[in-house]
């Protein structure tokens, strides 16, 4: 079955949208996220050729620091936003929405529609997305959703973890692990994996 189309509210539309579209990040223009009729996504890694999808059960091989989610917020004082040392992902964690996005890679994630014309398939961000608490959506962004263009976004180190918006986000040098109870989500450049 085709999944449908979502789109995100209009407040984080606007709300992105006057972020601004400089050289300092991907463009923005308007984000969705793809839902299948059940409102449930399969849990099967997509992976680059010659690539080995992590283990959504799979801790961290080494100890894990524990950042403190103040040190992550934007000047506006709303969510918790973060880059990992490589600046091609961005995560970000509130109330509202929450996800990660891969700025470049080729792989997509499983169920993710990446063929809405709204631009080629490559230059698409890639990764997952949940607002208000839902299912974590499979997605292609055509904009920065968690790339926020402000002085000074916050890098969480390889090796740190964040909480804020009921989940917590691990940076490793192989990827971001992001957990909600039960549920999350991996992304890097080489496989996305969601449980």
């Amino acid at each position: 079955m085709k999944p449908a189309l979502i789109v995100l509210p209009a407040a984080l539309a606007l709300a992105l949208s006057a972020c601004g579209s400089g050289s300092d990040g991907p463009p923005t223009v308007t984000v969705t996220a793809p839902v299948t009729a059940s409102g449930t996504t399969e849990s099967v890694p997509a992976t680059a050729p010659g690539t080995v999808a992590p283990l959504s059960s799979a801790s961290p091989q080494s100890p894990i620091v524990a950042d403190q989610a103040g040190q992550y917020r934007p000047s506006n004082g709303h969510g918790v936003y973060f880059f990992t040392p490589s600046r091609n992902i961005a995560c970000g964690l509130d109330s509202g929405t929450v996800g990660c996005q891969v700025f470049t890679t080729t792989v997509v994630p499983p169920g993710a529609d990446c063929d809405h014309g709204s631009m080629p398939r490559d230059q698409l961000s890639k990764g997952y997305v949940s607002v208000n608490g839902g299912v974590f959506e499979p997605s292609c962004f055509n904009q920065g959703v968690f790339f926020m263009v402000i002085p000074g976004q916050k890098t969480l180190q390889y090796g740190h973890s964040v909480t804020a918006g009921g989940m917590t986000c691990v940076s490793e040098t192989r990827g971001v692990t992001c957990r909600r109870g039960e549920h999350g989500f991996f992304v890097s450049v080489q496989s996305f994996e969601q449980w």
